[in-house]
C-alpha cells in the first residue's frame, strides 16, 4: 500500500492505472469520490487491478453523515474482501475512532492543511487539530496530527516545539 502523500500526486492523473500502479509499486489502485449534500454523504469507490486495468470491486454509498464511520468500515471490509486480505486487529479500537462527525470533519480539514506544508496552512492545521481534540480528547489521530503540526510550525518559524 502506498502512502496517501505518494498517491495524492495522482489526484488528477494524466497516466493510466497500470502506469500509476507501476510507479507506486502496488497491485491495485483505489479510486473514488466523497461528497456531502446537507446531512448526507455520498461515496463512490472502485478498486482496480493495476496490472490489467480491470475492476476488482466498485460500490456507491449514500448515507446520513452520522454514518460516515460505518461507511468507512464497510468500504475497508469490502476492499479487504476483494483483495482477500485480513484487516489488522485493533484497527477499529476506540482510540483510533471518534463518534463525532464534526470532530472527524475537523480532523480531515486539518490533515488537508497539514499536507500542503506552507506556514499558513500548518498554522491552520494546528488550529483545526486543537479544535478536534478539545471536542474529543480521546481521539488519538487528532493528537498525533497536533503534535506533527507543532513540529512543523517550529521548523517553519525556527522556534522550538511546544
Amino acid at each position: 500500500m502506498a502512502s496517501r502523500t505518494s498517491a495524492f500526486r495522482y489526484r488528477n492523473p494524466d497516466r493510466s492505472v497500470p502506469e500509476i500502479g507501476r510507479e507506486l509499486g502496488v497491485e491495485a489502485v483505489l479510486e473514488g469520490s466523497v461528497r456531502t449534500d446537507g446531512r448526507r454523504i455520498k461515496v463512490t469507490a472502485q478498486l482496480i487491478d493495476a496490472a490489467t486495468d480491470r475492476h476488482l470491486w466498485a460500490e456507491s454509498y449514500d448515507r446520513e453523515l452520522e454514518d460516515v464511520f460505518a461507511v468507512q468500515e464497510e468500504i475497508a471490509r469490502a476492499i479487504a474482501g476483494a483483495l482477500s486480505v485480513e484487516l489488522l486487529a485493533g484497527a477499529g479500537d476506540p482510540v483510533f475512532a471518534t463518534t463525532s462527525p464534526e470532530v472527524y470533519r475537523l480532523y480531515l480539514r486539518a490533515r488537508h492543511h497539514l499536507g500542503r506544508r506552507t506556514g499558513p496552512d500548518v498554522t491552520r492545521a494546528v488550529e483545526l487539530f486543537d479544535s478536534a481534540v478539545s471536542r474529543d480528547p480521546d481521539y488519538a489521530p487528532a493528537w498525533a496530527g497536533l503534535a506533527t503540526g507543532h513540529v512543523l510550525t517550529s521548523q517553519y518559524s525556527g522556534a522550538s516545539p511546544r
